[in-house]
């Protein structure tokens, strides 16, 4: 047989696997190799205690302030969420909306409290994102604290519409 006949299908399955592998779509579930590794050396995607979410490519985080969150003192918390494109290509996302991010507070029952959106307006109109290599976008948020109690527990969470990995959840105490 043919060295050529052989090694040209194989370099081809190759480079098509690798190219499919740089592709940056966050929805995706990640392949055999990732989840043999994941499950040996722990999913690098999740929350963390820093606020931050690593999905294929791209790397979510929130930032609240202020912390420790006052409620004497303080009646909104802002939020800031931040999605970075860690990869060589720019991702391109697509929204139903004008809307591109949301903004929930949950009590420790799940309980949503409040929803940053209702009072917002966006319009019916699709949208598109695109993040170029090694740059962000960040959206700032600020949401009511009147229904928040000081020395419970809540779930502030961000999420990007249409896009299920891009989620990213962080725990607050409000204080007196």
């Amino acid at each position: 047989m043919n060295f050529r006949a052989v090694f040209f299908p194989m370099a081809l399955a190759l480079a098509t696997q690798a190219v499919r592998a740089d592709d940056a779509q966050p929805a995706q579930s990640p392949g055999f190799v990732t989840r043999v590794i994941e499950a040996f050396q722990g999913s690098k995607s999740g929350g963390d205690r820093k606020g931050v979410v690593r999905t294929k490519n791209l790397l979510l985080a929130m930032d609240l302030s202020p912390l420790p969150l006052k409620l004497s003192e303080v009646r909104m918390l802002k939020v800031v969420i931040s999605l970075t494109d860690m990869s060589g290509k720019a991702v391109h996302l697509e929204f139903p909306t004008t809307q591109r991010f949301e903004i929930l507070v949950r009590d420790k029952s799940g309980r949503q409290l409040v929803q940053w959106s209702e009072d917002e307006l966006f319009t019916t109109e699709p949208t598109f994102v695109t993040i170029n290599p090694r740059e962000h976008l960040e959206y700032e948020a600020s949401v009511a604290t009147r229904d928040l109690v000081a020395g419970q527990q809540y779930v502030v969470e961000g999420f990007f519409l249409n896009y299920k990995d891009l989620k990213i959840r962080k725990t607050i105490v409000p204080e007196k």
